[in-house]
């Protein structure tokens, strides 16, 4: 299945915390299923930008493959569209960004690879945790 990874799904495999689940639906998923969206970008850097150096570059080894394969989706016009339906089924506590995300997602007919996956609830996109599948 073709995947947008949300920056907290990332976020788990570059922490390198001591749960596995993470890395085990990573490990399962081909590299050209797996994408990011432009609306996540920032949030990316400024994670990276915090983070320990051994951890910060595993982060931008994560940002360079993924700018240098093609892997950024932008919020475009067909993602606009599909915006008005997610935002008017989105629960009032969803920010715009996850609601674009979705859109983003429901556009294109991909899933979100999310932790936050109450964020999602709602709209219209499947949601994958990478804590639960393996």
């Amino acid at each position: 299945m073709v995947v947008l990874l949300d920056t907290n799904a990332v976020s788990g495999l570059i922490r390198n915390s001591s749960d596995s689940a993470d890395e085990a639906w990573a490990v399962g998923c081909p590299l050209e299923d797996l994408f990011f969206v432009a609306v996540d970008e920032a949030g990316q850097h400024c994670g990276a930008a915090i983070l320990p150096t051994v951890r910060r570059r595993v982060a931008l080894i994560w940002d360079r493959m993924l700018r240098d394969t093609d892997r950024l989706l932008p919020f475009d016009g067909d993602a606009a569209r599909a915006y008005a339906d997610v935002a008017v089924i989105c629960p009032p506590d969803i920010t715009v960004a996850y609601c674009r995300i979705a859109a983003i997602s429901c556009s294109r007919g991909m899933g979100v690879a999310t932790r936050n996956v109450h964020d999602f609830e709602n709209t219209r996109t499947q949601v994958i945790d990478p804590l639960v599948v393996v």
